[in-house]
């Protein structure tokens, strides 16, 4: 494992993304910031032409990570079939993505996120060893706000993996029957999209484009695929 020693270093992560309806095929690619974490990336690529989410298998944070994801590419290349050389999509497990993984140092020592506002009048510091301690530090004060969210997500793949006879992908409907858990998470992502919602973990109104954007990341982290698309 290599330190950082300084956090202007060029720090970013490589990733492996799987997708359910891709079998035999992953994704391996890299971001060039530590804050654009590999499942931002992952809900990014859950567009209107892809049926299901994409699904972040490995991860690591690395110093230089356009150079770590040439060597990816080139091991691959060699080891694996490349779909096409102008994407990154690579016909092989990812038990084999893995053991290149296993080659490459990843981030050791702690560093530090620049500070972000969280609302108008505090800023906070977070320090960051994985992607993990992140969004676990942002969400322990909300336990009841992110279970909403799980209960959203499940409703979401269980609409997803169930098209409707058009072969057109569901979300959850605001027509369903009153109270439902259906009807519920739909109503919840309506409202923090509009942000309508509280209490502050939620993009508020009065919000900076900085502070939206971050806690928009954080929701990301939590449901997958893409929460603020209209579609």
């Amino acid at each position: 494992m290599c330190e950082i020693n300084s956090p202007s270093q060029n720090i970013g992560w490589i990733y492996c993304l799987t997708n359910p309806c891709m079998p035999g095929l992953v994704k391996v690619g890299m971001t060039k910031s530590q804050k654009r974490l590999p499942s931002i990336r992952a809900s990014e690529l859950f567009t209107t032409g892809v049926p299901v989410p994409f699904i972040v298998a490995l991860e690591k944070m690395v110093i230089n990570p356009v150079e770590k994801e040439t060597s990816l590419h080139n091991l691959l290349s060699k080891y694996s079939e490349r779909i096409n050389n102008g994407r990154e999509f690579f016909k092989t497990p990812v038990e084999t993505v893995k053991d290149f993984f296993d080659l490459i140092d990843g981030v050791e020592k702690k560093t530090v996120i620049p500070k972000t506002q969280i609302t108008e009048s505090k800023t906070v510091e977070f320090e960051l060893a994985t992607e993990c301690d992140v969004v676990k530090k942002y969400w322990s004060n909300y336990p009841e706000q992110k279970q909403q969210l799980i209960e959203w997500k499940i409703e979401y793949n269980k609409k997803a993996r169930n098209p409707d006879i058009n072969g057109k992908r569901n979300t959850p409907s605001t027509t369903a029957e009153s109270g439902s858990l259906e009807l519920k998470a739909a109503n919840l992502r309506q409202r923090i999209r509009a942000r309508q919602a509280t209490p502050k973990c939620w993009p508020q109104k009065e919000d900076d484009l900085q502070t939206t954007q971050y806690k928009e990341n954080m929701i990301a982290k939590i449901v997958g695929g893409r929460w603020f698309d209209r579609n």
